[in-house]
């Protein structure tokens, strides 16, 4: 029996790996966090890309371990830990909630005549609210990565992901540090 070429699949299988450094004054907030996902592909959230031929026909879609904001949720408090924030600690002296929005998460190669381009974006609507406070802070994070190739095999896509949301986490986290050192005043 012969299957469609489409019905191929990759599966990321990388971990995470942070970026941050241990920041200061990170000891008196606690960081509940949340994300919300618009699955590129309606029907499918751990899709986060396609694979395509020398002919840019779709070959396989390619697939994270877990679903979306599984994953990048894991590595957003992976970074925030690296940086020095405890997570979901009801005995810290402030209460922070982030929640991350992301509006694209993707990779895919765009095919020429000779080689591929293979790009991945991430695209983030970063909320961050102190409790108990009425004032919340939002801000857009975008990272894209790109790398020229004569072939694309799988860890290809893998390193793509990768790289862009090591772009992009620790942007968030840094940025979030240093509204929260410098609003702490204003936090009380």
């Amino acid at each position: 029996m012969k299957f469609p070429l489409n019905t191929s699949i990759i599966t990321i299988e990388g971990e995470y790996s942070p970026q941050s450094n241990i920041l200061n004054n990170t000891k008196a907030f606690s960081i509940s966090t949340n994300v919300n996902y618009t699955p590129v592909f309606d029907s499918d959230p751990k899709a986060v890309g396609v694979k395509k031929g020398g002919n840019n026909n779709e070959t396989a879609k390619i697939y994270l371990n877990k679903e979306c904001a599984d994953w990048i949720l894991n590595a957003f408090e992976k970074e925030l830990s690296n940086a020095g924030y405890s997570i979901n600690d009801n005995n810290a002296e402030k209460q922070v909630d982030v929640t991350l929005n992301v509006k694209q998460f993707f990779v895919e190669p765009w095919v020429g005549m000779w080689s591929a381009t293979i790009y991945s974006i991430l695209s983030v609507d970063a909320k961050v609210a102190v409790r108990g406070d009425k004032v919340y802070y939002t801000r857009k994070f975008v990272s894209y990565d790109e790398k020229i190739t004569f072939a694309w095999p799988d860890r290809m896509f893998e390193e793509r992901i990768l790289n862009v949301a090591q772009k992009s986490l620790p942007s968030i986290v840094k940025e979030t540090n240093m509204l929260l050192t410098n609003k702490v005043g204003d936090f009380k």
